[in-house]
């Protein structure tokens, strides 16, 4: 024995405090082997509460977690010790990119307030299987190119171009309400009147809808000539539309329905040539990006790369795989990673 000194760590149930014994090896070098055995060297809070920590700040600014946990603890936790642990929890997080064939991916983006001069890009994509409801974290980046979508998925998403420049356009489907909310934009920016975009956002919702009840009634009648006929009679009709709105003047819209509706119907030919119905909105992404924009898209916060990354792999994971996440929470606080 080489001495000993006292050593406090909080934990999940409070301050605790260690009487660290000292031991002599080789009569030169002295260590304490206790510090190893609990995984706790240089460290003063146990990786349970740097979860608790981090899972609070993944709903609540840094500032608010740090509030609430002294709250709670009665402990002071400064909010850039809660920063650093979301630093350290969100690069051990790694998603599964094994997609299986024939599966749908959702990408979509948005942006944050940076520190620096520009925005910050931020990127998600996700599986979603339709019949299962499950969805999958395939990655989440700031500021990164798009990387192509996996191979042999479908792709359900917005016509953002980036994303159509790193897709199988025969997999593509466009998001049916993007769809029209775009040509409407196109509309708008031609500086077409209200009454116009309203009777042409009446016409597609109703062409589109026909489309989405029709494969439902011929994948359950096994009637696939039908539906073909149907995808043949819709795009004639995105045609007539089109030429209606260029013979107006709105030639944005009219470029946007042409260059894209072959996009609208994917869902469509799928089920003849597969059998079974793929979605036809992103929604499933569109839920998450509205979950990024409650936690990082204040107008007083300004993120880093690195910093927006790490607490959007923390939040969405959270939400997207919540059975993973409280495994990988079990882990993390047993110093037991896997994932």
């Amino acid at each position: 024995m080489a001495g000993s000194h006292k050593r406090k760590l909080v934990t999940s149930l409070g301050v605790t405090e260690l009487k660290i014994i000292k031991l002599r090896k080789d009569d030169e070098v002295i260590t304490s082997p206790i510090l190893n055995r609990l995984g706790i060297r240089r460290k003063k809070y146990s990786n349970g509460v740097k979860m608790k920590l981090v899972d609070m700040a993944s709903v609540a600014s840094y500032g608010e977690s740090s509030r609430m946990f002294k709250d709670i603890s009665g402990i002071d936790v400064p909010k850039s010790t809660i920063h650093g642990f979301v630093q350290e929890v969100g690069q051990l997080i790694r998603f599964d990119q094994n997609i299986a064939e024939n599966s749908v991916v959702e990408p979509d983006g948005t942006e944050a307030h940076s520190t620096g001069q520009k925005n910050s890009s931020i990127r998600v994509v996700i599986f979603y299987g339709q019949e299962s409801h499950q969805k999958s974290l395939i990655s989440v980046t700031v500021n990164r190119d798009w990387a192509r979508m996996p191979q042999g998925t479908f792709t359900v998403s917005n016509a953002e171009k980036e994303i159509e420049n790193n897709v199988d356009l025969s997999a593509h489907q466009l998001d049916l309400v993007h769809a029209v909310g775009d040509t409407l934009f196109m509309m708008w920016m031609d500086s077409a009147p209200k009454e116009e975009r309203n009777q042409i956002s009446g016409r597609m919702k109703a062409m589109l809808q026909t489309l989405v009840n029709s494969v439902r009634k011929h994948l359950a009648d096994d009637n696939m000539g039908a539906l073909s006929l149907r995808i043949d009679k819709m795009l004639d009709e995105l045609e007539m539309t089109a030429a209606e709105l260029e013979r107006k003047g709105y030639q944005r819209a009219a470029r946007f329905i042409r260059g894209h509706s072959h996009f609208m119907v994917t869902f469509a030919r799928v089920a003849i040539s597969e059998g079974r119905m793929i979605p036809y909105t992103s929604n499933a992404i569109e839920r998450l990006m509205a979950e990024i924009m409650r936690r990082c898209k204040h107008i007083w916060a300004r993120w880093s790369d690195k910093g927006l990354e790490n607490i959007l792999k923390i939040r969405l994971f959270r939400i997207v795989e919540p059975d993973n996440y409280m495994k990988f929470w079990q882990g993390y606080t047993h110093a037991m990673i896997k994932r």
